[in-house]
């Protein structure tokens, strides 16, 4: 009898002993588990700010050098009309809000227009073009998308006369572009773009030259098609 109830005791104190060894196990496990899902995401958010504070560095060291060529070349280059140039013309450029890879852009209030990147959303058109006593036919991209700080100083300087940029019948800029960077693949991406087949692009757009400009010329470059 005494043995009988020594085995049965036994039993329950091993049994409550595995379960407690389980439950130990469980939740180490999932405290190792929890450990390492945080340090996961903590690595991945690392990762992209630093993704972003690279492009950030980037843009800046492309901005630097296209401010630098363009002050340059106006040096070089005279006026096609004395009476609309300045000489002491000057680029004031700001970056008031954050960063970020859709959209990190530098308005320049003398000028009144953006500098550096976003990603905007349209297709590809070509346009029939006329400056200073030619014409031509230009790689155009049409804006149905993006930044609308952007696409309004777009609209704001066609309306006051910018010949570069033009806007469609449903007031959408339309704007030059290049597109020498991109692979083929992502060229007859981009070639083969329409109102009803578009793209969600990536652009850099740099100092345009103070003085007269060619019908064709751009200063938005395409990065990348997505």
């Amino acid at each position: 009898m005494n043995e009988s109830t020594y085995l049965e005791t036994n039993q329950i104190s091993n049994t409550k002993s595995v379960k407690w060894i389980m439950i130990s196990a469980i939740l180490i496990t999932a405290l190792i588990a929890g450990a390492a899902v945080y340090f996961w995401q903590s690595s991945i958010q690392s990762l992209a700010q630093q993704e972003i504070e690279e492009e950030k560095a980037e843009l800046q060291s492309k901005l630097d050098r296209s401010l630098a060529i363009n002050k340059m070349q106006e040096s070089k280059l005279p006026s096609r009309d004395e009476s609309n140039h300045d000489d002491n013309y000057s680029i004031d450029i700001s970056l008031n809000d954050p960063c970020t890879v859709y959209d990190c852009l530098f308005y320049d209030e003398r000028g009144g227009y953006y500098v550096g990147s976003a990603v905007i959303t349209g297709y590809y058109v070509q346009k029939e073009k006329s400056a200073w006593g030619e014409t031509v036919t230009c790689d155009c991209f049409t804006i149905t998308e993006g930044s609308e700080k952007l696409i309004q100083s777009i609209i704001d300087r066609v309306n006051s006369g910018n010949a570069l940029h033009s806007l469609n019948d449903l007031n959408q800029p339309v704007i030059n572009i290049m597109f020498d960077s991109l692979s083929q693949f992502d060229r007859e991406k981009l070639l083969n773009s329409s109102e009803n087949n578009q793209l969600e692009i990536s652009i850099l757009i740099e100092t345009p030259p103070h003085i007269g400009a060619p019908a064709c010329f751009s200063n938005t470059n395409v990065l990348r098609i997505y």
